[in-house]
């Protein structure tokens, strides 16, 4: 073993005579190798030492730790970090030593990073080709032939290699890290705690630390009006120190951006000694950016590492924005920028839970909007409804809440002494100016007291329930809800859980009410009245369910039934033989009816079936009804009355706001209204209005009826005034089609008494 170390000590002391190789130019780092010498031979180590002791290899000196035993150099290995390479010599405390070393190193250490030089004096044990298959080493050479320049060759290949592979691991973890930080990121959906979170993440990826920070937004053209700043960290280097401790925070948040838009303008990232700018680019002209100052230069593969985090960045802003888009669409009328009904009804059940209920929530709709929007266009329709609600929110602040809840219809919530109907109604006495143009509107307001609901989404409903119930009454323009309406609102319910049952289970039926000709003392007709009899035998007068019916949409099937009925009992009394019993038919059409487009086709196809005379038929249609919509009315009750059916106004007196449209309507007769009637003998109005229709009637050739005759001295009166046809009480309630037919036959002699 000493001719052995004496060899290579020879060798190793011509190290001396001989240049270094040119180190790699490259900067100055001021970190250094660590080398780790395993030899049993104290000389070996001063030998190495002094030959290696002024090269410099990438810029950086070499560090020497020495060991003299394989577990001296595993003590070493497991206690200090960075060791780039080993030089190790194969026989020591046993002549295999340094390659169990180099076992336990890769195996049991998990150290696969650190280059191994293997030097042997004595080749037999260790056979060149055999070990460098067998064992993960850089190099394995002979003590023999390992002079000074070959060493630091040697040294200098090892280290390269060790430096990529630390790369390579160091941008493995910092991939790991980068996508779980992103994944972490993504729950964040706050501009500000992002950019908070985003700075922690890079601090961890980068393993350093940021001794200030700034994370920004704006559009594009940059300028520094269109940038805001999201967050900081620390106190940026360029500030004024004593403005940054005195100055207004918002000065600060200026200076920053002053300072850093310049820096963007070629809309790229950039790395600058301890600096750090990333440029992130957005939806649109969006943007953002992410200006660092760190304790320490990065290198090229961080500088790569935080590039490619800034692009995972880029995907967490964009998540960000449409997440609080979506918010904003979900909380927010995008045409006024008013929180919605979804909203408003959060900030009721906030208020609830807050126990402020001396509060009134008020629900406040605008009369005949959809008209008005269809005359105004819909682009000067949104802009009275922006006028609206500016109007509501100049007026109402401060502890108020105004909400747009659906088309027409706003919210206010607020302290109950303070929103009283009539300031609210007075509000809107004054036009609202769109395009230059003056637009009057009337408001209808329902209106709840908080202490009478237990949630917001309650709160919302019974305020539309009494707002709803306002616009039906002629009488008020506004209502308070109350217990009633709820009752009426929970029969309707029931009652429309109830119809389409009912019609299959074939509970409905038709009474008929005689119409009687005076002149002649005949029944000349009869009007087709529904019942709806439950099985319980209870008969459910039609003002119960006709409405139901109407909103719910089943009153097209119910309005179908009646009239296959109807005329499936014409025609069994026709049937009858008896000439003088061939009354008309009277049936009554309403709104939803008219408007199916299937209507029409069903009258045609009713006629041709049962094969009736269409003459007999007469359609009743109110007055209201051809108001709501004249144009199409009208050209629907041509199209009726070329079938071959009668026409006749019901209710007449009561709706027509012109008399144009009753000289354009191709009708029949007119039916003066029961209200007229009820009241003909005592008030002066309704015989002078009686007469005044039945004049009117006279003039156009047009028939008229009187319904709800109860008394001779009605039948009197409408007699005296030319109308000689008649329908009421007086002469028999609806009656079943049997009873109908025996009242007929025993009441045609009473007749002509009265």
């Amino acid at each position: 073993m000493n001719s052995s170390h004496d060899q290579v000590t020879d060798d190793l002391l011509v190290f001396s005579d001989e240049s270094t190789p040119d180190a790699v130019d490259l900067p100055k780092d001021d970190t250094t190798w660590k080398i780790l010498i395993v030899d049993d031979d104290e000389q070996v180590h001063k030998v190495t030492t002094l030959a290696l002791s002024h090269v410099l290899v990438h810029g950086r000196s070499l560090e020497f730790l020495h060991a003299f035993t394989s577990a001296e150099a595993m003590e070493i290995l497991q206690t200090t970090d960075d060791i780039a390479a080993l030089l190790l010599d194969v026989v020591m405390e046993r002549d295999d030593a340094g390659l169990f070393l180099i076992k336990a190193i890769r195996e049991d250490l998990g150290n696969q990073k650190i280059r191994i030089i293997l030097r042997t004096g004595q080749p037999g044990y260790a056979p060149e080709l055999e070990v460098i298959q067998q064992y993960d080493i850089n190099d394995y050479k002979m003590k023999s032939e390992l002079t000074r320049t070959r060493l630091i060759t040697s040294i200098t290949t090892a280290l390269r290699s060790y430096d990529q592979i630390k790369r390579i691991e160091e941008s493995r973890l910092g991939l790991q890290q980068i996508i779980r930080a992103s994944s972490e990121l993504l729950s964040i959906h706050s501009l500000g705690e992002y950019s908070a979170a985003l700075i922690r993440q890079i601090g961890s990826i980068l393993d350093t630390s940021i001794l200030s920070a700034a994370c920004l937004q704006g559009r594009l053209p940059l300028s520094s009006e269109s940038t805001s700043l999201l967050y900081s960290l620390g106190d940026p280097p360029f500030l004024d120190v004593n403005m940054n401790a005195q100055g207004d925070p918002e000065d600060q948040n200026r200076g920053v951006i002053d300072y850093l838009v310049p820096k963007l303008e070629k809309k790229r990232s950039w790395f600058r000694n301890d600096e750090a700018l990333l440029f992130i680019s957005g939806v649109e002209d969006r943007w953002h950016a992410i200006y660092l100052v760190l304790d320490t230069v990065l290198n090229d593969g961080k500088q790569r590492l935080l590039e490619v985090f800034a692009a995972n960045l880029g995907v967490g802003f964009r998540n960000i924005e449409l997440v609080q888009n979506l918010e904003n669409f979900a909380f927010f009328d995008p045409l006024t920028a008013l929180p919605n009904k979804t909203r408003f009804t959060e900030i009721i059940d906030s208020t609830l839970k807050s126990s402020n209920v001396n509060q009134l929530v008020v629900m406040l709709d605008i009369d005949d909007f959809s008209e008005l929007n269809d005359s105004l266009g819909h682009e000067h329709g949104d802009a009275l409804l922006k006028a609206v609600a500016e109007r509501l929110v100049s007026n109402y602040t401060g502890s108020f809440v105004i909400a747009r809840i659906a088309g027409d219809t706003f919210g206010i919530l607020g302290p109950e002494g303070l929103l009283r109907p009539q300031m609210i109604l007075s509000l809107f006495e004054e036009p609202f100016l769109i395009s230059e143009t003056p637009f009057p509107i009337r408001i209808t307001l329902g209106l709840v007291h908080l202490q009478d609901v237990e949630t917001g989404a309650e709160a919302v409903k019974n305020s539309n329930i009494a707002m709803k119930r306002a616009k039906s009454s002629a009488r008020s323009r506004f209502l308070y809800f109350s217990s009633a309406m709820k009752d009426t609102i929970h029969r309707r319910m029931l009652i429309s859980k109830d119809l389409k049952p009912a019609l299959l289970n074939k509970e409905f039926i038709l009474h008929y009410q005689p119409q009687i000709d005076l002149t002649r003392g005949q029944t000349v007709g009869t009007e087709a009245l529904i019942r709806w009899k439950r099985p319980t035998g209870e008969i459910v007068p039609p003002f119960h369910f006709i409405s139901v019916a109407e909103s719910s949409g089943i009153i097209n099937d119910i309005g179908r039934w009646v009239f296959s009925e109807a005329c499936r009992q014409a025609l069994e009394w026709h049937a009858m033989g008896d000439p003088s019993w061939k009354p008309r038919m009277a049936i009554n059409v309403s709104m939803r009816q008219v408007h199916n487009p299937n209507f029409l086709p069903f009258l045609s196809h009713v006629i041709r079936d049962y094969g009736i005379e269409p003459d007999l038929l007469e359609i009743e249609i109110t007055e209201s009804l051809v108001m709501q919509d004249a144009e199409r009315v009208i050209d629907l009750l041509k199209k009726i009355k070329d079938l071959g059916m009668r026409i006749a106004i019901d209710d007449f007196g009561t709706g027509f706001s012109s008399l144009n449209y009753l000289l354009r309507l191709p009708i029949d007769r007119l039916k003066i209204d029961r209200s007229f009637i009820l009241n003909l003998e005592t008030d002066r109005r309704s015989k002078v209005l009686t007469e005044v229709v039945i004049q009117l009637a006279q003039q156009l050739e047009l028939g008229v009826i009187a319904e709800g005759v109860e008394n001779q001295q009605q039948i009197e009166l409408v007699r005296s005034m030319g109308c000689n046809e008649v329908q009421g009480f007086f002469y028999s309630k609806p009656l079943p089609p049997d009873d109908l037919i025996t009242w007929v036959r025993n009441s045609h002699s009473d007749i002509n008494n009265s």
